[in-house]
């Protein structure tokens, strides 16, 4: 069951203990069941595919197979037994990096209940570096993926990196932190940012204009869960941290124009999160 704490936004909710082992064999058992509930499907070319596995086969072609006795169809079967194979031959970590979005979070929500806290929460952070932090209604409700995070601990959840700067955080004397964010509804927004560059950088990327409308909020820093280290691709390279939140706690939302969040013709070079390195073509790749 998940670890009872009345709060998921606080520092001791990183250092939950871990307090059952993880059985590999139920949680392969989940794994094999959304394998089994989906039928493979067959393209004329010879590609099979399974809709909870992100892996293409080939076979023969349609042609070839359907010379074989009406429903019988072995290669179906045959797919099938290849995946589970895998299953049980492979870290549960593989398992999920194979699963497919509409899969993912389904199974390990079902799963949870049969993984120590340190490994769910390394499993939750594959499923959501799955999706790249975009909050996805069609994949995972937003009141269940906060749920997900109350099962969490969350030092292991984030990397050393990540935790260290949420320690940082909750030290400072500030008791708010201005976060912003883009190409989404403030309400169903999870994941939000403290740079506002990486606002029009991400929706620059998912083909929205600089006249589209963007969020500012406050948000307290008690109620911010986690501090992923993110990575932002335009017309220049830079790290910025994402905050996950729960958005029923922001405070002071105000629409703003992506425009006037950065004025990209004369960018303030000082308002860059330009990390501590030596070699920046390194740091760049």
């Amino acid at each position: 069951m998940c670890i009872n704490k009345d709060e998921i936004s606080t520092p001791s909710a990183g250092n939950t203990p871990t307090v059952r082992s993880t059985d590999q064999e139920k949680v392969r058992k989940i794994f094999r069941w959304y394998i089994n509930q989906s039928d493979v499907k067959i393209y004329t070319t010879g590609l099979v595919e399974h809709p909870a596995w992100e892996e293409e086969f080939w076979e023969a072609p349609l042609s070839e197979i359907l010379k074989q006795p009406y429903g019988t169809w072995p290669v179906k079967q045959e797919i099938k037994n290849k995946i589970k194979k895998f299953i049980d031959s492979h870290p549960l970590e593989d398992t999920m990096r194979h699963l497919t979005l509409g899969c993912i979070f389904g199974a390990l929500s079902e799963a949870k209940e049969y993984l120590s806290t340190d490994d769910f929460s390394r499993m939750f952070r594959l499923a959501l570096d799955r999706i790249n932090f975009c909050y996805n209604p069609y994949i995972i409700s937003k009141a269940k993926l906060l749920e997900l995070f109350k099962c969490c601990n969350l030092q292991k959840f984030m990397t050393a990196e990540e935790w260290k700067s949420w320690e940082e955080l909750q030290r400072q004397p500030s008791e708010t932190e201005t976060v912003y964010r883009g190409y989404v509804e403030a309400e169903n927004a999870v994941v939000w940012t403290n740079n506002r560059r990486a606002v029009t950088g991400d929706s620059d990327r998912f083909g929205e204009t600089y006249d589209s409308v963007g969020y500012k909020a406050e948000i307290h820093k008690k109620d911010i869960i986690a501090v992923i280290h993110g990575r932002c691709e335009t017309s220049l390279i830079f790290h910025y941290k994402m905050y996950v939140l729960d958005p029923d706690k922001l405070q002071n939302i105000e629409p703003v124009y992506l425009n006037e969040l950065c004025n990209w013709d004369y960018p303030d070079v000082d308002d860059w999160d330009y990390p501590d390195v030596d070699d920046w073509d390194e740091w760049a790749e």
